[in-house]
């Protein structure tokens, strides 16, 4: 039997919650999105976060994205979306 990756293990536990959520890559592209993260935003894999971060919040992402990439890890915030509707 394969083993599975640990990307493959993330998404197969990430599609099973209802909450939306999405994996992303160091530069802020979404990589692959969960049935919930579709249902709400569309299929957007492969857009840049700023296609469903509202524009007021798209320097904090920055910000966090900047934090990670430069190893001193993550934190819990809140921000603004665009849904698929607006």
């Amino acid at each position: 039997m394969a083993r599975k990756s640990a990307q493959g293990l993330l998404q197969e536990t990430l599609q099973r919650i209802k909450v939306p959520s999405f994996i992303g890559d160091a530069d802020g592209r979404l990589l692959w999105l969960n049935d919930a993260a579709k249902d709400a935003f569309g299929d957007r894999a492969g857009d840049v976060y700023t296609a469903v971060v509202a524009p007021e919040d798209v320097g904090r992402v920055r910000t966090e994205i900047e934090r990670v990439r430069g190893g001193t890890g993550s934190s819990d915030y809140e921000i603004d979306v665009l849904l698929r509707d607006g």
